[in-house]
């Protein structure tokens, strides 16, 4: 028995409607997986928060991480890196001032670094700090002295007056960088 033609037509559109949204369903459960692949595991869009970073990256600015870069380099200095901070377990953005086994020295005001067992130190140019800033700890009178150890990095903020950063809890180990910060929003 042949169906009515206006009821043909019913089920013929509904049959397309079910191949668009099985295809639509498909299509888009695909872009999700695609979009949670890079959000976890290649780039990864995050907000500043707070003054340690400035004058490069300002409060509530929204910055980008790229996840996958250290996966074929380690970590190079002056590059700002993601990082997990040891004692809160917060993501924070901070600076690499010094490299696996290199000597941190905090001196007047001035960061040097050493290569570990050499007598040569040398002062970092800073150009991205604000004019005048000064790099010290809390009550400082003399030198201070920094070991960074095998696969660690030394990182400071910026804005050092303002910063909580390796001066406060030490070098920090690579499995706590994040990726590098390339970039904003």
């Amino acid at each position: 028995m042949m169906l009515p033609k206006h009821i043909r037509h019913r089920i013929s559109l509904l049959r397309i409607l079910e191949r668009y949204l099985w295809h639509t369903g498909l299509t888009g459960s695909t872009v999700v997986f695609i979009f949670l692949v890079v959000k976890f595991f290649v780039l990864d869009v995050g907000q500043v928060n707070g003054r340690s970073m400035e004058t490069t990256f300002i409060d509530n600015e929204t910055f980008i991480t790229n996840k996958v870069l250290y996966l074929f380099h380690p970590p190079a200095r002056y590059e700002v890196v993601q990082v997990v901070e040891p004692s809160q377990e917060k993501l924070l953005i901070k600076r690499v001032i010094a490299l696996p086994g290199e000597e941190v020295i905090i001196r007047r005001g001035k960061v040097f670094v050493r290569q570990r067992n050499t007598p040569e130190e040398r002062e970092l140019a800073e150009p991205y700090l604000k004019k005048g800033t000064y790099t010290t700890l809390r009550g400082q009178k003399d030198a201070v002295h920094f070991t960074v150890g095998p696969d660690e990095y030394f990182i400071l903020g910026d804005n050092r007056p303002y910063s909580i950063d390796s001066r406060v809890y030490g070098a920090v180990p690579r499995y706590r960088i994040v990726g590098k910060v390339i970039g904003t929003l």
